[in-house]
């Protein structure tokens, strides 16, 4: 069974009213566990609304969403709140770090939230950022409150990772960096991660790249081990 599998998956807001928008239309996929996947699209086309729905932040309209073996689709607000918390991490683009607490307490504090949570010493060791544990966000560069971000994200130790333009407000080496870090822990640490964009150039570092037009899956690409390039 994949870790992740959606079929027919809608989301319509404003629903049976004159300015009703379908913001997801018909989304199928299927992503397997330790997978990094690229979710791109321009601006409007549904990448975000399509992450929200896997992060238990919305419900679906319509359609099935199966992850790791439940179905999201049919939790009430209650399980989806204990989804949120234990078992996702986020990193979003402009790292929202709590500005009056270390790098450490930002890491610390969602460690507690979780259900087997990590060490967040080790944490901010694994994305190359202990040194600045005791450093508050305003001393710390884009690139290195982003690290603090991805440590704070696997502090619950989830097994899935949603990345909703992680380099977006990164310059070039910096999100190099990010990108770099967020491909070793799908390899190394098994987790399955999703990062939506509208930078294609990310695109070379995924297992799988699912493309959205308009609130609908426009293609999905695999690239296999040892092959050279990627395929449909």
């Amino acid at each position: 069974m994949p870790f992740i599998e959606a079929a027919g998956l809608c989301k319509t807001y404003n629903v049976g009213r004159p300015n009703e928008v379908r913001a997801l239309q018909d989304v199928s996929f299927a992503i397997e566990e330790g997978e990094f996947v690229v979710i791109l699209g321009s601006s409007g086309a549904g990448k975000s609304t399509l992450l929200h729905l896997l992060g238990g932040m919305e419900e679906p309209t319509g359609g099935s969403l199966i992850i790791h073996g439940e179905d999201l689709s049919s939790f009430q607000e209650r399980q989806r709140q204990i989804y949120r918390r234990e078992r996702v991490g986020f990193v979003f683009q402009f790292y929202n770090l709590v500005g009056n607490l270390t790098a450490y307490e930002n890491v610390a504090l969602s460690a507690a939230c979780g259900k087997d949570p990590l060490d967040p010493l080790e944490c901010l060791e694994k994305v190359g950022i202990k040194e600045k544990a005791s450093d508050f966000p305003s001393l710390l560069s884009g690139g290195q409150q982003q690290k603090v971000a991805i440590a704070r994200a696997i502090a619950k130790n989830p097994a899935l990772l949603l990345c909703d333009e992680p380099t977006g407000a990164l310059d070039g080496k910096s999100g190099d960096e990010i990108i770099a870090l967020l491909k070793e822990l799908s390899e190394k640490q098994k987790k399955t991660i999703l990062v939506v964009t509208h930078n294609a150039d990310l695109t070379k570092f995924a297992d799988r790249v699912i493309h959205i037009h308009d609130g609908r899956i426009a293609s999905i690409e695999t690239k296999k081990e040892g092959e050279d390039g990627i395929r449909a």
